[in-house]
């Protein structure tokens, strides 16, 4: 198995180092990817899934004032809140996430393309896909969009796999990832 992903896994892994070193990560839509991390903030230290409009700073402790439910799905503040739990809270855990989800993203394609078509084309594939300027804008950003692509690949894999083997199990794997990719995006 290693032998057959050696080649998906390093050119993965070379084009998503690629991009986040040619294309500077920051916050781009501070309405959206700020209260994403302020909501996977309150998961990480409030157990909750509020978003805090206003606090007060009263000797170094946060005290929350105005709260607000909020209006984006929790899939990809969840993500964030496992990184916040594992390595801390910082706000670079979202560019983290978004890292992992690029080198899935290519990982997946390559091995879609490979399966048919051969090396060439795999890492053709990847290529191409990684030269759209969007997909580097959101790839760099504190945003929920490289997840729902992610996602959106994930949940073609699984319907493939339910068409060709109409099992419990491969019905179970297309539903668990069309409910994640329904709840990433509000459009989804």
């Amino acid at each position: 198995i290693l032998r057959s992903y050696a080649p998906a896994v390093i050119a993965s892994l070379l084009l998503a180092i690629l991009i986040f070193t040619s294309v500077k990560p920051y916050f781009r839509v501070l309405g959206d990817e700020t209260n994403l991390m302020n909501v996977s903030r309150s998961m990480t230290y409030e157990r909750r899934t509020d978003n805090v409009v206003m606090g007060l700073w009263y000797y170094d402790l946060f005290f929350p004032l105005i709260r607000t439910l909020e209006k984006r799905p929790l899939v990809f503040p969840f993500f964030t809140h496992i990184f916040h739990t594992i390595l801390g809270y910082r706000v670079e855990n979202a560019f983290l996430l978004n890292f992992l989800a690029i080198f899935f993203l290519f990982f997946l394609i390559y091995t879609m393309i490979k399966k048919r078509w051969g090396d060439i084309w795999a890492i053709s594939a990847i290529i191409l896909v990684a030269s759209q300027p969007i997909l580097t804008q959101c790839a760099t950003s504190g945003g929920f969009e490289l997840l729902a692509v992610l996602f959106a690949v994930i949940s073609y894999m699984s319907l493939r796999w339910f068409i060709m083997d109409r099992s419990a199990l491969s019905f179970q794997l297309l539903w668990v990832n069309l409910l994640m990719l329904a709840n990433i995006r509000y459009e989804g």
